[in-house]
């Protein structure tokens, strides 16, 4: 077939016979059914993403049949278009939340509580407390602190599966002299001190990711004061009994908050016994009754003085019938001076005796004593010691 472009130009028009036009035609025809096969084989083809975002496409497509191409694996540095790595930790936690809820009941509705409800539960109720300002009590089980100067220091208190945390200036009322040490160090020893104490607190704001909470003693101390001590209402006065709890304890005494306000008891008001170490008989979140012997309000501020012993039974009234004079009863040696030894008998009755001539005897030793005198006036015992043994 001869081309119209190959033919010279000599400027009349051509005649193209018959058979060349219908060759023509059919050519074509035939060029455009391969251009739309090529387009549909295009698009049929599916496209592979690489790392530069290049779209890889078969060479031939006319020929070969359609296969199926494999998809490359993670593995080749390849990821398909249609795998979303973010499926997968959804399905889980979709399967975690049915696992919670997949549970046969015995009745209509589920009536034993889970870990996960009962935590739930505790974090609600401190939301509440919060919300409505309601005063909680807790057991103060850790100190920690997140500055190495002691500003940040805090107390720990556990409701069931929540943490709470109460700063340290926030757990006690500012002492009247911090002895030349800073602020933030006597703060953080009262604290120290204050570990196993029961206390009371107002809550403040709650986190319900982490399931803490943030609280504040002092402002519920403030709460209690106002309805016990400064209310024409007031309870707390001079002779009255009320419970105690212990907050801390040290080698002279103990601390007590009496609804809201922390009283110092000293060894001689502990007990009818010469206590030497008030770690043997007390012990922090500990309660106690106690008698209030004096009430004293200035400015707003409440200072208590308080007696654990006056609020007890006089064990001489109660107990020395149980002794004769003349008589030898065993004992246990609760303090040694250098003056004497005193000897708690049987009821808690204590007998004075002079420094054995055989030695002085260890404190918590277990000793006879033989009574020669009883004064029921001075509710005093005397007598002396006659045998040391070991310790009880």
């Amino acid at each position: 077939m001869t081309n119209k472009q190959d033919l010279p130009d000599t400027g009349e028009e051509l005649q193209v016979s018959p058979i060349e036009t219908d060759l023509e035609s059919r050519q074509d025809v035939a060029d455009e059914n391969v251009g739309v096969e090529q387009e549909q084989a295009e698009q049929n083809t599916p496209t592979v993403e690489t790392g530069a975002e290049e779209t890889v496409q078969p060479e031939e497509t006319e020929a070969k049949p359609k296969r199926k191409r494999k998809k490359k694996s993670n593995d080749e540095g390849v990821t398909s278009p249609e795998k979303q790595p973010e499926e997968k930790p959804q399905k889980q936690q979709k399967q975690q939340k049915v696992k919670e809820q997949n549970i046969i009941t015995i009745e209509d509705e589920r009536t034993v509580q889970t870990e996960r409800d009962m935590a739930f539960a505790d974090l609600r109720e401190l939301q509440e407390a919060a919300r409505t300002g309601r005063i909680m009590t807790g057991i103060i089980q850790g100190f920690e602190r997140t500055d190495k100067d002691f500003s940040g220091s805090r107390v720990v208190v556990y409701h069931g599966s929540c943490k709470i945390l109460i700063s340290s200036m926030k757990l006690v009322e500012e002492p009247e002299d911090f002895h030349g040490k800073e602020k933030a160090e006597v703060y953080a020893a009262m604290a120290q001190k204050r570990i196993g104490a029961e206390i009371e607190f107002v809550v403040k704001t709650v986190d319900e990711k982490e399931f803490t909470a943030v609280a504040n003693r002092v402002e519920a101390m403030s709460i209690r004061k106002d309805n016990f001590y400064l209310k024409k209402s007031g309870i707390i006065k001079e002779g009255a009994c009320a419970e105690a709890r212990i907050v801390a304890v040290t080698p002279f005494g103990v601390w007590a908050e009496i609804f809201g306000v922390e009283s110092f008891i000293n060894n001689r008001e502990l007990g009818y016994q010469r206590i030497h170490q008030p770690s043997e008989f007390f012990q922090t979140g500990q309660r106690v009754i106690v008698k209030i012997l004096s009430v004293k309000k200035d400015n707003g501020k409440i200072r208590v003085d308080a007696s654990i012993k006056q609020a007890q039974e006089n064990p001489f009234e109660k107990e020395i019938w149980k002794f004769a004079q003349g008589s030898m009863y065993l004992g246990k040696v609760t303090m040694v001076t250098e003056r004497g030894v005193f000897v708690a008998l049987d009821g808690g009755v204590e007998c004075y005796c002079k420094m054995p001539a055989r030695g002085r005897p260890p404190r918590g030793a277990r000793a006879t004593v033989k009574i020669v005198n009883i004064d029921p006036v001075k509710s005093r015992v005397i007598g002396f010691i006659t045998h040391i043994s070991a310790k009880l």
